[in-house]
């Protein structure tokens, strides 16, 4: 079975041969521009309490923390929605780690801005068996300072693609999460983050599972 990095090496070898060229230079100028101006001192820090959440389930029934939290460590992978297909494959290898997390007594969430109904459907599609919820205008992710606007110059490569932002996530503001990991531990503490303004990149699952 390929690891999640061998199936993202996959990908992006087909973009290449799937996206136009022009797109995908926008692209690569956006995650340039990200990582330019990104900056981790606006970002919660290792040893800080988790922020308390009201976040949505596809039924539409608010969450917090306490709901979620109890004796057990929390894993939260918060990750751009169903349209992201890198964040496709990261949830997919979540869900085949889910026996290795479990064994450790630690629970998974993930978190989006898009709307439940298509948290819903992404659940569906994917047989994800962990909680997809949703993060309302990204207020959790901003609180968290992990959050940035879509570069304009490259909003309509993601319209001709057909993802409308605005349509996934209710929201005219462009704003969206950088892809990012927490694990929390039993007093809310945030023990671990992996984050990367490229979001081509992400965590090795054996990496995650090591600091459960």
């Amino acid at each position: 079975m390929p690891t999640l990095q061998e199936q993202i090496k996959a990908l992006n070898e087909q973009l290449v041969t799937q996206v136009p060229l022009e797109t995908l230079k926008n692209f690569q100028r956006s995650i340039t521009d990200l990582q330019t101006t990104y900056s981790e001192k606006d970002t919660i820090k290792i040893g800080a309490a988790f922020p308390e959440f009201e976040l949505t389930d596809p039924s539409g029934q608010t969450i917090h923390l306490q709901d979620i939290h109890t004796q057990e460590t929390l894993i939260i992978a918060f990750f751009r929605g169903s349209w992201c297909p890198y964040c496709n494959l990261e949830l997919q290898a979540l869900e085949k780690a889910l026996p290795l997390f479990h064994a450790k007594k630690s629970r998974l969430i993930a978190v989006s801005p898009q709307s439940p109904v298509y948290n819903d459907n992404q659940q569906q599609t994917h047989r994800l068996s962990f909680p997809l919820l949703t993060d309302s205008e990204n207020k959790l992710a901003q609180q968290l300072g992990i959050t940035f606007r879509l570069q304009d110059f490259v909003r309509p490569d993601y319209q001709k693609l057909g993802i409308q932002l605005e349509d996934f996530n209710a929201d005219s503001s462009g704003i969206l999460p950088i892809p990012a990991i927490f694990v929390i531990d039993r007093n809310a503490l945030i023990r671990y983050i992996y984050l990367d303004p490229d979001y081509r990149n992400r965590i090795e699952i054996a990496t995650l599972t090591a600091q459960l």
